[in-house]
This record gives C-alpha cells, sequence and structure tokens, in this order.
C-alpha cells in the first residue's frame, strides 16, 4: 500500500479546498445569499457551525471564519465579496 504514493499514475489533480465557516445565527440575522454564491463550488468547503466562538464581531457584523481567518462586513453581499477576494 505505501508503494501506491510513490507510482507515477497515482498522481490525480487534487483541488485545493477552501474552508469557510459560518455562524447560522448571523447568517439568519443577515440573510442567507452566502448559500447561494458558494454552494455549488467546487474549491469551496462551507461549514455551518451553531457557533464559531466569534460573537463580539458576529454581534454587529455578517461574519465567516475563511481558512482559519475572520472576514467580516456590514452586509452579505460585501461579505461575498471578501470572501472571494481571501479564497486561495
Amino acid at each position: 500500500m505505501v508503494f501506491s504514493f510513490f507510482k507515477k499514475g497515482a498522481r490525480e489533480k487534487q483541488v485545493l479546498v477552501n474552508q469557510v465557516d459560518i455562524c447560522i445565527s448571523n447568517i439568519a440575522q443577515h440573510g442567507d445569499d452566502l448559500y447561494d454564491a458558494f454552494e455549488n463550488r467546487d474549491d469551496v468547503q462551507l461549514n455551518e457551525f451553531g457557533c464559531t466562538s466569534n460573537c463580539e464581531v458576529c454581534d454587529c457584523h455578517a461574519i465567516a471564519v475563511v481558512n482559519g481567518d475572520i472576514v467580516k462586513a456590514d452586509d452579505q453581499q460585501q461579505l461575498i465579496e471578501l470572501i472571494n477576494e481571501s479564497l486561495v
């Protein structure tokens, strides 16, 4: 099994997947446009959480955690734009 990692033909093209974590309460408060923007993208894995442990920011802004970094905006549309800029 170890040798299969070293075969020339065993390499497949890997798609880099960005992790976008969202707080369900925040999405309910600011709208669900985020789902429409990212649900069909192969390079984004959208993870829903009851809480992302960023309550001070989440209470005042639309937020998401993109690859471990907090992205915050005044509204959902601006958040989508900022997430797109943050993706690898």
